[in-house]
């Protein structure tokens, strides 16, 4: 928050705070951590690790390829809402910095930073359009991952699905609205934050529509890849596993926890995908092999386009935001 820099009230009474919050989380994550080492022993791991099935690893790799891809478009697609022109490389550079500066972020805070690497764009805009993104994408995943937990019960499911898709679609739809004013009281406050009433001024009901169709093929095609990569280590049933990896990924998104993005996935995949019929050991093999590939990897290919921001901005020119009084 570069406005504590010019409060130094605001920074003695908010900035231990926020200190005080990312060490409780980092504690917590740790936790989560040590749980996963008692519940699966790391021989277990070992075992599991040295019994994957080669065919589906190999295929893991495409299936993280093309959910990067999938991701990558629905991004450009988002940036085409203000600029028709954003090409392709673009979206391509302004993601993966983005998951760079997530990973070592909480709760990947860091991915707003994606607007600062969209050369000769609107950096207020371009942020409204991150937070844009990040609200549907997380609307979308606790919608599918609430669905996901209610079919790994033992109670009857089908009761609870409808419901909860059509108050999401609805949501979706008038989100816009919603958006735009609460961008205009944040703007009243915070000059950083008025893009987001820009932003969601660009989204109509169409344009509303595609994104919520983008971000359901996303964490479908996820939810798939994580099954595929649980099962190259332990035998699981296709359809249990299917909800297993949709509330596992609403757990990631609900819960922030983690040390460099590890601690609740891999807590709640042990948990859930056992309901799916997976061996503990294997359904965190599947996790560690997701993280490598969709995060760890996006995240090294993040870094030449940080290293090259880093370079060309000197901290003292980035814009700080201040408090409208």
């Amino acid at each position: 928050m570069f406005w504590l820099r010019r409060c130094k009230r605001g920074r003695r009474i908010v900035a231990r705070p926020i200190r005080r919050t990312a060490l409780v989380r980092s504690v917590l994550a740790c936790a989560l951590i040590l749980y996963v080492l008692v519940r699966v022993h790391p021989a277990e791991l070992m075992r599991a690790v040295r019994g994957g099935q080669p065919f589906r690893l190999l295929s893991l790799v495409g299936l993280a390829a093309i959910s990067f891809l999938l991701q990558m478009l629905k991004w450009r697609m988002v940036l085409r809402f203000a600029w028709p022109d954003a090409s392709t490389m673009e979206a391509l550079s302004s993601l993966a910095a983005g998951l760079s500066l997530g990973i070592a972020t909480p709760a990947r805070v860091g991915e707003l930073g994606r607007a600062w690497f969209l050369p000769g764009r609107d950096v207020a805009v371009a942020t409204g359009l991150v937070l844009l993104d990040r609200t549907y994408a997380l609307g979308t995943v606790l919608a599918l991952g609430y669905l996901g937990a209610l079919s790994l019960n033992l109670e009857p499911a089908a009761r609870g699905w409808w419901p909860v898709v059509g108050l999401a679609l609805v949501g979706a739809l008038l989100a816009p609205r919603a958006l735009r004013k609460l961008g205009r009281w944040l703007a009243r406050r915070f000059l950083q934050l008025r893009g987001l009433e820009e932003a969601a001024g660009l989204l109509g009901f169409w344009q509303a529509l595609r994104l919520v169709g983008a971000n359901l093929a996303c964490t479908l095609f996820l939810a798939f890849e994580f099954t595929v990569g649980v099962r190259s280590f332990s035998a699981v049933h296709w359809i249990p596993g299917l909800w297993a990896g949709l509330a596992t990924l609403a757990a990631k998104a609900a819960i922030p926890l983690s040390i460099g993005d590890i601690g609740v996935r891999e807590t709640a995949a042990v948990l859930l995908y056992h309901k799916a019929g997976a061996a503990p050991a294997g359904a965190l093999s599947g996790a560690l092999c997701l993280y490598v590939l969709n995060v760890a990897l996006p995240a090294l290919l993040g870094l030449r386009w940080v290293s090259r921001r880093r370079a060309a901005v000197s901290p003292e020119k980035l814009p700080v935001a201040q408090e409208v009084e």
